[in-house]
């Protein structure tokens, strides 16, 4: 029961860290605000000021708590491109929402653990998490453009994430190089806290072997 707990901990904790990193990551603004420049010089029909006003309004909409229709400022939008937004919308709801549920689990197991005195399913959670930064990796590093469509593919069930600048010209301010660097954050993000869990999991788990306390062995 004791290890079933544990793993279930370990779990719970792996996807919190992930979810996190994804959520902290991507509502990251000063990332996008840094390369506003140079998406500016790639678009110079639009301001730096009008393309930092329609991140926002994206990043806005895509929140739980953000408005339910999406209107951009000085940017036409198709319906088929307001949809795509949409389904992204939903998407990080249910990435916000499996964060927030793994993140109260985490704490109570923390508190659980810890009055036990042994955090060592960290170290698990740590190992696990550490698996899914490198199988990320592998696949950006060697092809990012064709692991970035193999990843709409897989998450959109139709094709309105193809934008046509003609009509979504809001494609043109979100470049993909952005989200190639957006992804590797989210990556290292990820890799930092798995090393952390580790550290925290060695030092603090329990050592199960018999220790050896000369004190047993004193002449009363």
């Amino acid at each position: 029961m004791k290890k079933l707990a544990a793993a279930i901990a370990a779990l719970t904790l792996a996807i919190f860290i992930v979810t996190f990193s994804v959520v902290a990551v991507l509502n990251f603004r000063p990332a996008y605000y840094l390369q506003i420049p140079k998406i500016a010089a790639e678009n110079p029909k639009y301001t730096q000021e009008t393309i930092r006003t329609n991140y926002d309004i994206l990043i806005n909409y895509q929140s739980p708590l953000g408005p339910d229709k999406l209107v951009l400022d000085g940017i036409p939008m198709s319906e088929n491109g307001e949809f795509h937004f949409y389904e992204v919308k939903l998407i990080f709801n249910k990435v916000f929402w499996a964060m927030t549920i793994t993140f109260l689990l985490s704490v109570a197991f923390f508190i659980g653990f810890k009055r036990k005195k042994n955090l060592g399913y960290m170290k698990w959670s740590g190992l696990l998490t550490v698996l899914i930064p490198f199988s990320l990796a592998i696949p950006f590093i060697l092809d990012f453009s064709t692991a970035f469509v193999v990843f709409h593919e897989l998450a959109f069930s139709n094709d309105f994430w193809l934008f046509d600048p003609a009509v979504d010209p809001i494609i043109n301010i979100l470049p993909e190089w952005f989200f190639m660097q957006e992804a590797f954050l989210i990556i290292g993000l990820i890799m930092l806290l798995a090393i952390l869990q580790l550290a925290i999991g060695f030092r603090k788990g329990k050592d199960e072997r018999i220790s050896y306390d000369p004190r047993n062995f004193m002449l009363k």
